[in-house]
């Protein structure tokens, strides 16, 4: 998400003397989608560990006074993205110094999400930002308490439903024969029942049980006290892969979103 090469230093005095014990301002130029290196290539924008190196560099550098940030992501990996955000968080805490961002063109899912690291945020009136990643908390939980339960999960953000690259979601399910889709979008009508009919048709000879999809309740979203009625939480995660995938050992389900829970909520219309 950084272009390579792609720093800057600004001095806070007149005379610009790079390297020459002068105070400056540190420069980052965030572009591109956030990937590994393996998965961005030689032609990637973003590369990661040059950026994660030069941020800590910056960290025990005495004469940088702060960071200035431009944004033009649409986000990319979870793990990276969350790498970077704790780079960041780890930045401001240990040096005190302030992060500014601005947002070019775009500024979307894990191009936001690490932008909440920082001080300020600036953004032209015609950058397209936001997130529908807010869901991943939930999700971030339910494969901690899955951990704890002895299933490792793949944790795979999708920033973008269209266009969609389905690589790295067949990889996973070719891996672990299974796949849970969640989102905090109503359950009826959801583009995820579209992923999970496409993976069951790429991946039919390695799933070893249907996709799951879980989303909200098919209601009119109530009122924030409701949240927990209505939006899925680790919880209900966890109950689906017991209920539905892996019977998890010494695990006791708060729902019950087996078969018969379905048909149930189905007849309601619920």
């Amino acid at each position: 998400m950084v272009a390579a090469g792609a720093a800057e230093i600004y001095l806070l005095s007149n005379t610009v003397n790079y390297g020459k014990d002068e105070p400056y301002i540190g420069v980052l130029f965030v572009e591109g989608t956030i990937q590994s290196a393996s998965a961005a290539g030689s032609r990637g924008t973003y590369q990661h560990d040059w950026l994660m190196t030069r941020i800590e560099d910056l960290m025990k550098d005495s004469n940088n006074k702060g960071l200035m940030i431009y944004v033009n992501s649409p986000g990319g990996s979870v793990y990276q993205t969350d790498e970077l955000y704790l780079q960041l968080k780890e930045y401001k805490t240990r040096t005190k110094r302030p992060i500014y961002f601005y947002f070019g063109e775009t500024a979307a899912s894990g191009g936001y999400y690490i932008a909440s690291a920082g001080d300020y945020i600036c953004a032209d009136r015609n950058t397209l930002t936001g997130s529908i990643g807010v869901y991943m908390g939930p999700v971030y939980s339910a494969e901690k308490l899955l951990e704890k339960l002895g299933v490792e999960a793949d944790v795979i953000n999708m920033p973008s439903l269209v266009p969609l690259d389905y690589t790295d979601l067949i990889a996973s399910v070719k891996k672990t024969g299974r796949v849970v889709l969640a989102s905090d979008a109503c359950a009826r009508g959801t583009f995820l029942n579209e992923i999970a009919e496409n993976l069951t048709n790429m991946c039919f000879d390695y799933l070893d049980a249907p996709p799951v999809v879980i989303g909200a309740r098919n209601w009119i979203t109530p009122p924030h006290e409701f949240d927990k009625y209505f939006f899925p939480y680790a919880e209900w995660i966890i109950d689906a892969v017991n209920a539905r995938l892996i019977p998890l050992e010494g695990y006791t389900s708060t729902t019950t979103p087996d078969e018969a829970e379905i048909i149930r909520r189905n007849k309601l219309g619920v």
